[in-house]
């Protein structure tokens, strides 16, 4: 976070945009608020076409104390409802360690 001069919201929406431009046909879905590792986290669904493939993404990001965090899942859009639960599991599994220098 010290090298970045963005607040949360701010990095959420560059995210959101720099996604959005690398699908044609691109969807954003409803963002909503979660806890990952026990840091406020947001999970913003985007949908489109990559490749000629049609994609659907899950972006979460965390808010940690030392940095913005981005995990990306995603699947093909035709298995996302089968696949949504599974990728909700992981991304939430993430577990982040002290820093080195705290050890």
């Amino acid at each position: 976070k010290e090298d970045l001069e963005m607040t949360f919201e701010e990095y959420q929406q560059a995210v959101q945009e720099n996604t959005e431009s690398s699908l044609e046909n691109a969807q954003v879905g409803a963002k909503t608020e979660e806890t990952i590792n026990g840091e406020k986290a947001v999970c913003m669904p985007i949908s489109g076409t990559v490749d000629k493939l049609n994609v659907q993404y899950w972006l979460h990001l965390v808010d940690h104390e030392d940095a913005y965090i981005r995990i990306i899942t995603w699947t093909l859009k035709s298995k996302a409802e089968e696949s949504k639960q599974i990728m909700q599991d992981a991304a939430v599994s993430l577990t982040i360690q002290a820093k080195k220098s705290e050890i």
